[in-house]
């Protein structure tokens, strides 16, 4: 489990960033992002957070197919090389 770090400096990237790690983290849909409560919330979390700094559910569903391929192949490279000796000690 992530423990809260310190803050790190805020970015649109950021904010997608830790949506997704909430949203998968715990089981959250998707269209939560689209709630307008939820984004009240994260608008009075931050005075400087724009409407537009926050992603639609379409990004964050993107954001998370771009990152699986990534990790999955990295997950395949990884396998190749335990099946070819590559961490055999």
């Amino acid at each position: 489990m992530n423990q809260p770090t310190s803050h790190s400096k805020f970015s649109r990237e950021g904010v997608l960033k830790h949506l997704i790690q909430w949203i998968a983290a715990d089981d959250q849909s998707l269209n939560v992002v689209e709630c307008v409560e939820f984004r009240c919330l994260l608008l009075y979390f931050r005075e400087t957070l724009e409407e537009d700094d926050i992603p639609g559910r379409m990004k964050i569903h993107e954001s998370i197919i771009k990152t699986w391929r990534e990790e999955f192949e990295i997950l395949k490279k990884d396998m190749k090389d335990f099946l070819h000796g590559g961490y055999l000690v």
